[in-house]
């Protein structure tokens, strides 16, 4: 489960690269129907995938191994990845209607929506663990 929260992190971080917002271009009679769109990174939202992709790399410490003992991540994974899916879906929720949501804002809220539950899930399983306390 750590190991699949570092992997959704990971593909979040490079999803940055990807469009974010569309939004009709206005250039006159030429160029009637021209959409100009903004990467995540180079529309101010590049902590969105940063934190996924730090939640990601905290739980990777939970699947390497720790000398005498394992490494556990606790509750800062999945803290970290509700939080970047509350503030995702804020951003979504007050963004202005002329600009749509483009492919790859929203592939990062299925991925903030994913990472959330994983991490969730590896969290209550590692605390019903003996094994991990």
């Amino acid at each position: 489960m750590h190991l699949a929260t570092f992997a959704i992190g990971l593909v979040a971080l490079f999803l940055g690269f990807a469009p974010a917002v569309e939004a009709a271009a206005d250039l006159g009679e030429d160029y009637f129907g021209a959409v100009y769109s903004v990467s995540i990174y180079e529309g101010g939202a590049g902590l969105t995938p940063a934190l996924l992709f730090t939640a990601g790399f905290v739980a990777l410490l939970g699947a390497l191994p720790g000398g005498r003992e394992r490494t556990v991540p606790g509750p800062i994974v999945p803290a970290l990845s509700v939080g970047v899916t509350l503030e995702a879906m804020f951003s979504t929720f007050t963004m202005p209607a002329e600009q749509e949501a483009a492919v790859g804002w929203i592939m990062i809220m299925v991925l903030c929506v994913l990472q959330s539950v994983i991490a969730l899930i590896a969290y209550f399983v590692g605390r019903s663990d003996p094994g991990n306390r």
